[in-house]
């Protein structure tokens, strides 16, 4: 990637996992305060990431036809910063459900196709250092969206606010980013992707992977809540994701240069589970911190080497298709799990609930590892060469 519009997309990446992380935060715990039981919160997130699951391919084909990406991305951060600008006036799940779905049809429009732009902009050496450079930035807005700003505003509505802004800017960056990504409409050539073994049972263990967010993330802060866990503490605990981010990030991005996308990715589906049984041993909200140093695989290492593992199974007329399908996935797991994790929550107990997610999660691993057997080398990332592609 280059400069000036290297730095107009990190900038973008920043202002978009500060709303991040204040939603994936403070979203659940504000139902909670609104009288919500978790069963209905979960119901409501999971209708959010089913209409985030089919609107993230659409918006996707789009700019594969070659709509302008940028365009399409801005918009996105637009609309994005109206539902959080709303988010605090719901007070009734009709309300939040409404909020939520106008966020679903939306959102995606730029939060699923920011890889792709990302992705595209990679040289043709160290794509995992290159690539978690541009996510650092992300981690230091979830950083500033979950420690800094609950200080500077201890109420959770201000904080939506607040989020919205950066979201705004957001948009007028990538408005100001003139550098062409899509080819016209009349010159995108139409290749199909080609449906291979290790492809499909790689978005079967990214669904489950997606099956098991909304434990670590929104009910995860939920839990803390019920244990006793002000706002503050709570921001603290979601920030420590972001600290962990911003240190792992260049680690595992050479690490993935170094020894290869499928070894991060055997790691990443190993730790999982073990986040999650870590979780259910805790006696009191401060072991809760316990769990947090696994963010290094689940999250850090996951994330650089899933978005380009998908990217070098498909062609650059696909790119942001790859992405796209990357994220519907995991968001269909994540609705899954969203309403599952809330019902198991809510009726069973909290270590429960998590025992059993963590028992799915080795579904996924054992999918991921399926698909590995008898495979070649890895493609290139849109047929650019890469040193490393084991």
């Amino acid at each position: 990637m280059k400069s000036p519009s290297t730095w107009r997309l990190r900038g973008a990446c920043f202002g978009q996992f500060v709303a991040i992380g204040i939603l994936a935060t403070f979203e659940a715990v504000f139902m909670k305060e609104q009288g919500l039981g978790e069963t209905m919160i979960g119901l409501i997130i999971g209708l959010g990431t089913a209409m985030v699951t089919v609107t993230a391919l659409f918006w996707a084909r789009v700019v594969d036809r070659g709509a302008s990406e940028e365009k399409i991305i801005a918009l996105g951060f637009l609309f994005g910063a109206v539902g959080l600008a709303t988010l605090p006036f719901c007070s009734s799940p009709l309300g939040f459900s409404l909020n939520i779905a106008f966020r679903g049809l939306t959102i995606p429009m730029a939060f699923a196709l920011m890889p792709s732009l990302a992705v595209s902009r990679l040289g043709t050496s160290s794509q995992g250092s290159r690539y978690a450079r541009y996510r650092q930035w992300g981690s230091a807005g979830f950083v500033l969206g979950t420690m800094v700003l609950p200080f500077l505003v201890d109420d959770i509505r201000g904080v939506f606010w607040l989020a919205a802004v950066f979201l705004l800017g957001a948009a007028v960056l990538i408005t100001l980013d003139r550098k062409p990504s899509s080819t016209a409409m009349q010159d995108r050539k139409r290749v199909p992707i080609k449906w291979s073994r290790s492809l499909v049972t790689f978005l079967m263990a990214n669904f489950v992977v997606g099956l098991a967010i909304p434990a670590m993330f929104g009910f995860f802060f939920v839990y803390a809540r019920t244990m006793g866990a002000d706002t503050i503490l709570i921001g603290f605990l979601a920030g420590s994701n972001g600290i962990i981010a911003i240190l792992a990030l260049p680690l595992m991005g050479r690490v993935v240069d170094r020894f290869g996308v499928r070894r991060v990715l055997w790691l990443a589906f190993a730790a999982q589970p073990v986040r999650l049984l870590v979780i259910s041993l805790a006696p009191s909200y401060w072991w809760l911190f316990a769990a947090q140093p696994l963010h290094l695989f689940t999250f850090a290492g996951y994330d650089i080497a899933s978005v380009l593992y998908i990217s070098r199974h498909v062609s650059a007329e696909n790119r942001a298709t790859a992405q796209a399908m990357l994220g519907a996935t995991r968001m269909g797991g994540v609705f899954v799990g969203a309403i599952l994790t809330g019902y198991l929550a809510e009726n069973n107990g909290y270590p429960y609930m998590y025992h059993v997610i963590a028992g799915l999660t080795l579904i996924g691993l054992l999918a991921y590892m399926i698909g590995l057997r008898g495979q070649p080398p890895l493609k290139p990332v849109y047929g650019q060469p890469v040193k490393h592609a084991p």
